[in-house]
Order: structure tokens, then sequence, then C-alpha cells
């Protein structure tokens, strides 16, 4: 098979009708599919679909859209099923709760929708970047550009929550980019199980084994259970919240899809849309993106050289962070994809975000050399490991290619193509084999190995996530623009055409109109003087001889001869009679 088919062909046969829309289908994460659907696969999907022209790309995101609720909040997962499982509260192999564990009455996403959700755990703001790249994959139609329009709305609203609501934190271990399994949570969640503890607090129902089993689940049943702790906690949002921290996924995401926003903005504007954002939201986008900028560079540790995930306590004016370091996790390079991004360079006004050269060195560093503090070049041949070498034995180390294809794309972004190419084809191939084009797309894979490790929860090596992450891998070079819009678009074109030319006859006759009767008018006012002129000339002729006679009468043969009296024509005169040659009248 073909490797650039295999990754699409794969998501192609992960389809489900969506329940609130029988024309549209969405992507399952595998088959057989579990209980829920998250939001990263369903925007992951969409992403790789879109260079294929799908409709089904559509489908994905406007799913995710659909599930904002009215505080503006897309949630972490979409709920397939309300009911109450055989394990009652929790989902076979799956960290997940069910639906029914959430919530016990279960939370609908909208009145008219057959899914459903827990709005307290976010899904991660990647959905305006999705938006935004799958227009620029698309033939950039009207009706493309309708799609974007309606999906500015749901996005700005889901920005606005996580910046004033969130200030861009996480409040919840689910909502980060390091997966629960690594060892970085028993200390994050340290002081979260010192109060679980110390509160006496344990489920209701006892974790199963077959949760246990997911390949998430963390090394330390504590780490779990103080995650279904702070569960229960947000389910009535306290302020402050009992878990918050700065995450460089999250965060640099977040960052990422401010600036995507703002593009987005641009192209609407540019485009003549009906929905074009204000110069005022413009200006909002613009102070978020500088406002996450800020969040994201906060986290840059000196002592390590990297960026680290910042626990957060205190009360919102007297914030104590405390930088968990030594701790490396894939995620770390986020920021490469988030913080500094070619998207800058044509939207926004300053455009200063290649990362410092000192940063960036030492980023490398830690992915090529194995003598590093913090490295992941563990000694083996396939792409690097989730967890940096050292803090957990060889033989676990695991790949994620979600968080390669992050890091792969950042180091593209800063122009450092030796790692991001290699981080790329070496992801491909630990996946796919370059000459056959069979893939097995396995959630995580095994570092010394390369193979797909086996997930009970999606048995049959048919990840959507990693079919995704292979398409958007293999369309990372696909240029990302747009055709600028004339001025006004065609029908409005016509319009002033129409009136303009409507105009210029209304012009042309009304001129007509006036021509003619001031020919008329100066035609009779000649007449009247001429003929006022030859009476004129008869009365002086006439009195004339009537004086004549009576002077020849009275006075004999005396006569006075009278001076001749010549008229001289005016030059008003020559004019009209000039005009009364030329008139047709």
């Amino acid at each position: 098979m073909n490797l650039l088919l295999s990754p699409s062909t794969s998501l192609t046969g992960l389809t489900s009708t969506s329940p609130n829309h029988a024309s549209r289908s969405f992507t399952l994460p595998c088959n057989p599919p579990p209980a829920y659907v998250p939001a990263v696969t369903s925007l992951l999907a969409s992403r790789g679909l879109s260079p294929h022209g799908s409709v089904r790309a559509r489908g994905d995101l406007q799913e995710v859209l659909d599930s904002i609720d009215d505080a503006g909040r897309i949630p972490l997962l979409r709920y397939l099923d309300n009911s109450t499982s055989s394990l009652g509260p929790y989902l076979n192999n799956s960290i997940y709760p069910s639906a029914a564990g959430w919530n016990s009455a279960g939370t609908p996403i909208s009145s008219k929708s057959d899914q459903w959700s827990i709005s307290s755990v976010l899904a991660p703001p990647l959905a305006a970047l999705v938006a935004l790249e799958n227009f620029y994959l698309s033939p950039q139609t009207p009706s493309d550009v309708d799609m974007l329009s309606s999906a500015f709305v749901p996005l700005y609203a889901y920005s606005a929550f996580l910046h004033v609501k969130r200030q861009g934190r996480i409040h919840h271990p689910f909502e980060s980019g390091v997966p629960l399994s690594h060892p970085f949570w028993d200390e994050a969640l340290k002081a979260t199980i010192s109060d679980m503890n110390a509160a006496g607090w344990s489920p209701s129902t006892p974790v199963p084994d077959s949760v246990k089993e997911s390949l998430m689940y963390p090394e330390s049943d504590d780490v779990y259970l103080a995650c279904l702790y702070l569960l229960e906690l947000q389910s009535s949002e306290p302020t402050p919240p009992p878990f918050e921290m700065e995450d460089t996924t999250f965060t640099s995401l977040l960052t990422a899809s401010d600036v995507a926003l703002y593009q987005i903005a641009v192209i609407l504007e540019d485009k003549n849309s009906g929905g074009a954002p204000s110069s005022t939201t413009k200006k909002t986008l613009d102070a978020w993106v500088a406002a996450a900028d800020q969040n994201v560079e906060s986290l840059w540790d000196d002592s390590t050289k990297r960026y680290v995930n910042s626990l957060i306590s205190g009360s919102e004016n007297a914030s104590t962070y405390t930088p968990i370091r030594n701790q490396g996790s894939m995620s770390d390079f986020t920021p490469l994809f988030g913080l500094y991004s070619e998207i800058r360079f044509k939207s926004l006004s300053t455009p200063d975000y290649f990362m410092p050269e000192y940063k960036l060195d030492s980023m490398v560093t830690s992915v090529l050399s194995s003598s590093a503090s913090i490295s992941f070049d563990c000694g083996g041949e396939n792409p690097y490991p989730t967890v940096a070498c050292g803090l957990v034995s060889t033989d676990d180390q695991r790949v994620d290619p979600v968080l390669n294809y992050y890091a792969s794309r950042g180091f593209e972004e800063q122009q450092a193509l030796g790692v991001a190419h290699f981080l790329r084809n070496q992801t491909l191939d630990m996946v796919c084999d370059s000459e056959t084009g069979d893939c097995t797309f396995g959630t995580v894979y095994e570092y010394k190995t390369g193979d797909a490790i086996e997930d009970a929860e999606c048995p049959n090596m048919n990840s959507a996530v990693a079919a995704a992450t292979v398409a958007s891998l293999l369309s990372t070079e696909l240029e990302f623009s747009f055709e600028s819009a004339p001025p006004l678009n065609n029908s409005w074109v016509l319009v002033i055409i129409v009136c303009e030319l409507f105009l210029v006859f209304a012009i042309s006759v009304t001129c007509l109109v006036l021509s003619i009767n001031l020919f008329r008018k100066l035609r009779r006012e000649r007449q009247n003087e001429e003929e006022g002129r030859l009476v004129y000339e008869d009365q002086v002729e006439f009195e004339g001889l009537l004086a004549f006679d009576q002077s020849g009468i009275l006075h004999g043969d005396e006569e006075e001869e009278e001076e001749e009296v010549v008229k001289q024509p005016s030059m008003w005169n020559i004019i009209m009679s000039v005009g009364e040659h030329l008139s047709p009248w």
C-alpha cells in the first residue's frame, strides 16, 4: 500500500455517523471503539484528513466545536454512552471513568445531543490551529471561508475562557501533555496525595484490575487516586482550585491557538466575510498572544536550560511558582511548536519569535547528546522516548508519536532541519514500512524495538491518533498560505458597476434635456428681441416722418437734418446669432 494513502485509509475505516447530524460522520479512536471520543483524536484526525480533501475532516472538527458549552469550554472527552458500565464508574482498560463516574446524572453536551461530557476537564487548545491549517490545505472556496467564519465564534469563546478564567493553566493531570504514566506525577501530585490521605478520602468503588492494566495507568496507585480525588473536588469548582499548573504543552498550544485565531481574523477580513471580527476583537487577540507568550517564557529554567512545568499554589494575587526540574519529557519541546511559528510573520505586527540561539542550542543538545544533563538519546535507534533517559529503565521507555510530531514541527519552525527531519523520518519508519507501506498504528511504541505496544483498549492496532499523526507528518512541508481576495467580492463589484452605469445614464439624459430646454429658451428670447427691434425701428421711422411733415408746414423751408444713429450689435447678440445657426430647432 502507498505510504501516503495508508493513514487516510485507516482513518476512513474508523467512521461513525454523528448522533446529532445524520449526514455527518466522525472518526472513532479505534475499532472496536471505547465509550468515548477524546477531543484530541477528532482534532488530529481532522488535520490528518484535510490534505486529502476529505469531507470528514470538517465533520471531525465540527463535532468538537459542537461540544462547547455555554461557558465556552471544550471538554476533554465526548461520551457516546451515558449508561453505567459493568464496572460502575469505571471503563474497561481505560484511565478515564465512565460518564456516570464523572457525574451521577451525566452531562449532556447540548439539549439536542446524544453525547455527554464533563466540562471541568478541558481539551488541549488545538482546535483553532487545526481549523486554520485545514483552511490552508483546502481549495479555499467560499464554502471553506464560511466554515472558517462559523468556527471563529466558538474558538474565540474557548480562548476567552482559558485566558479569563484559567490564565492558561491546567486544573487536572488529564489536561497535561505529560502522560500519566510518567514518573513526573509522583512529584507533581505529592501535595494532593498528602491532602487526600489527610482527608481519609477513597473512591466509593475500588479501582478494578482492568483499569490498572491500561497503558496509561501510572506506576503508583496514589497518583491515579489523586486524579479521582481532584475530579470530585472540581465538581464544585472551588476557588482557588485544588490543583493548578503551568503546563508546557497546554500553554504552548494555547499560544499557537491565539496566533491562529488572529490569522483567521485576518483571513476573514481579507475575504470580505460577513463574520469578519472587529478591530477591537483583533486587539484582544493580540493581547492574548502576548499574555500566552509570557506564560510560556516564564517556564524557561536557566538552571536546567530547558522549559519545565511549574506548580502554582496560593491565591491569584499571591501565587507561588514551583518549577519541577529533572523530570524530562518530550512534552517539554512543545514550546518550539507553539511559541515560535511562521504564522506570526504573516499576521502579527511585530514578529520577533525565533527562539534565542542559546535556548535552541540547549534543546538540540538534549536530543542529540547522551551526555546532556537531561537527554533523550538513550542509545536506541528509534525516535526519542517520552521519558528522559535515566528516569525509568530502558525496557520501560515508550515513544509517543504525537509528542514527536510536536517536537518535529517545532524544530522545523526554528530551521533546525536536521533534527526535525531525523525525528520525522524515524517516527514514520517506526510506524510504517517505507517499502511496503504497511503501518501498525499503535497507541505507543517500545523504545528499544520500535514495536507497537499492545493496548487492551484498542487491541487491533488501528489507533486513529497514530494514523492521523503519520498523515500530518507526511504533510508538514506543504505551504500554508491563502490567496488574497480583491477589495470587494464579485457580487458587490457587479452592484457598483450597475449603479455607476445607471448614474452615468441619468446624468446624460438630464444634460440632454437641459440642453434642449436651454436652446429653446434662447431661441424664444432671440425671436422676442428681434420682434422688439423691428417694432422699435418702425416706431422711430414713423415718428421721424411725422416730425418732418410738421416742420415743413409750420416753418416753411427750414429743415434741420437729424444725425442718424447707428445701433451697434452687442457680443451677446453675436453669440446668439451663431447659436441660432448651429441649433437644430
